[in-house]
């Protein structure tokens, strides 16, 4: 045991320092060493998600997990959580889909996901200006100032309050720009993507739609608002969903400690609607229309959003000429808001 947590700590100094290359040398040698270390294969799957050495190794990984699915992984343990949940990113990052697909049906079937209180009073904020008029549904995204008090959670009862938490919704200034629609404020009080509590948001939503007579649905939103406008306006069959600067997979860029955390206790990445490169490519294309404004310099940004199939007919992206996460401060609130209900007007 002391070989093998040397070994660790080799491949974890390796890995901090950025040299991705030396670390994993040093796990595959000790992985040689120590075939039957679970250890060892959890800092070779946290490898291949730190080098993006998905396609080539995934094979390698997927052979080492069919002999230890029988033993080890297939308890219940915070380390199998998550070896499970860095192997399926690993997998929805090289686009191997079937197997993503594959893995997170056997862990749903391996692992007690518990329920999240879900307050429908707690989540929308419904206004009607006109009864029969197109609704535009609204996102908001993190904040991450309300949810740093809940970074220690460990326990599903540690999140009631987080449910009922004081964030608050987004895009009420542009919904006061226009009283030809009605609006639909959505927010995630969990900040994970909207995972948690996914079928729920689209149950209340579709029930808004039937209930208001909407003739046109559109879904806006910001960051990881803009990611639940997308996967959830193709849920919900909305006209358009329209992303700023959106992430296109979950728990990868703006994760934290707390949104983690919740990945591991729900094991939201097992989602089919974690990814939206993942969605595009099951659907052979996105079903609805959807556009993405990004800035065209903001590294993390622009790397998420070329994850998707760029020839999609129902994907139009504009790259912006700017290097903001925050899209609305390169172009103006006013010529934002100008933007968006052009695209929305010429959607519906």
């Amino acid at each position: 045991m002391k070989a093998i947590n040397g070994y660790i700590k080799k491949v974890r100094l390796y890995r901090k320092a950025g040299s991705i290359s030396e670390s994993m040398e040093a796990c595959l040698e000790a992985m040689a060493r120590f075939p039957d270390s679970f250890d060892l294969l959890y800092e070779y799957a946290a490898l291949l998600h730190a080098g993006r050495q998905y396609s080539k190794e995934c094979g390698i990984l997927e052979g080492l997990l069919s002999m230890e699915q029988d033993k080890r992984l297939a308890q219940d343990s915070p380390e199998a959580r998550s070896f499970y949940l860095s192997l399926c990113k690993s997998y929805l990052m090289a686009k191997k889909y079937a197997e993503f697909e594959a893995l997170s049906e056997v862990a749903r079937h391996k692992f007690t996901i518990p329920a999240a209180p879900f307050h429908v009073d707690k989540t929308f904020e419904l206004v009607i200006n006109k009864k029969g008029a197109p609704l535009i549904i609204l996102f908001q995204g993190f904040k991450l100032g309300v949810i740093k008090q809940y970074f220690s959670i460990s326990e599903p009862e540690d999140i009631k309050s987080l449910n009922i938490s004081g964030l608050p919704y987004a895009f009420q200034g542009f919904s006061r720009e226009c009283g030809d629609y009605n609006y639909l404020f959505v927010k995630d009080n969990y900040q994970s993507w909207y995972l948690l509590n996914f079928d729920g948001y689209v149950k209340y939503m579709r029930n808004v739609i039937d209930e208001s007579d909407a003739p046109r649905v559109a879904c806006v939103g910001f960051s990881s608002g803009g990611f639940g406008a997308i996967v959830l306006g193709q849920a919900i069959n909305a006209d358009i969903s329209i992303g700023m600067s959106p992430q296109t997979i979950a728990f990868e860029v703006f994760s934290n400690p707390y949104n983690r955390k919740l990945n591991k206790l729900f094991m939201l990445s097992l989602n089919q609607y974690s990814d939206l490169a993942a969605l595009q490519a099951r659907e052979g294309g996105f079903g609805r229309k959807v556009a993405i404004y990004v800035c065209e310099r903001k590294k993390g940004d622009y790397e998420q959003v070329m994850r998707l199939e760029q020839g999609d007919a129902n994907l139009k992206i504009d790259f912006l000429k700017c290097g903001n996460h925050m899209v609305a401060s390169f172009l103006g609130k006013k010529a934002l808001f100008e933007k968006l209900f052009a695209d929305i007007a010429a959607a519906f």
